[in-house]
């Protein structure tokens, strides 16, 4: 369930996106205040705070450990979040998806529409991490029978050293 939170008179959802802690995000029935959101969002970005700022400054959580799993076992994890480890051989890509590919066993998909998250750092996907040995961390879903990953900023993937 989403909904809008105020605490003491302070609107909680703008605050975690004005912060950099969270993305936003809106379904159709719910979008009151998208424009006060999205506002708070472009702050953010402008200010480079939170998940918006240095990269290479954001841990991933110690916890993560925990689920790791490599691309040739993504298929026994559909429907749970995993942390995937390994090289990205190649990638596909049309005017509306980017995938890239974790040889034959999992995709990394990356829509169109957040494109730009990767360009507000600089980083063309194609490019940037093909080749190297990357953690991936996201969902596990079939898409016509391949295991996929989603993901949406480059927080959720990153060249390990």
């Amino acid at each position: 369930m989403l909904g809008y939170v105020f605490v003491d008179g302070v609107f909680v959802n703008k605050e975690i996106v004005i912060r950099g802690l969270a993305r936003t995000l809106f379904l159709k029935k719910n979008r009151k205040y998208a424009p006060e959101i999205l506002q708070a969002e472009e702050d953010a970005k402008k200010n480079r705070l939170g998940i918006w700022g240095n990269l290479s400054s954001l841990e991933p959580p110690q916890g993560n450990s925990r689920f790791i799993i490599k691309p040739q076992d993504a298929h026994r994890f559909i429907g749970d979040r995993a942390v995937v480890r390994g090289k990205l051989t190649d990638y596909k890509m049309s005017q509306k998806v980017l995938v890239l590919k974790f040889g034959k066993d999992l995709d990394v998909t990356i829509f169109r529409d957040d494109w730009e998250n990767f360009k507000f750092f600089r980083i063309g996907p194609e490019t940037y991490y093909l080749g190297k040995p990357v953690e991936v961390i996201g969902r596990v879903k079939t898409y016509k029978g391949q295991p996929q990953i989603i993901i949406d900023h480059p927080i959720q993937i990153r060249v390990l050293e």
